[in-house]
């Protein structure tokens, strides 16, 4: 009986060390998507300054981009007002 208590604490800790290791990875996955996002937008921005510094044969993509932007942050009120 002893030897099934000694299993049974050693099963219970090692599901403890395996759940706080799970909530340690979601957290570290929430900050890399995080990061993900915030480098996706740098790009964006990238992309529109790099756009803006071009001649002024490419005015359609520079109001392309101007447009998604726009469409981009009405979206986000849209989601603050709910």
């Amino acid at each position: 009986m002893k030897d099934l208590n000694l299993i049974a604490k050693g099963l219970y800790a090692k599901i403890e060390k395996l759940v706080h290791l799970q909530d340690r990875l979601e957290k570290e996955n929430g900050n890399l998507l995080a990061e993900k996002q915030d480098m996706l937008n740098q790009i964006v921005h990238l992309k529109l300054a790099l756009t803006l510094n071009k001649n002024t044969e490419h005015r359609t993509d520079i109001k392309l981009k101007i447009n998604e932007l726009v469409r981009e942050i009405d979206k986000c009120i849209a989601l603050l007002n709910r």
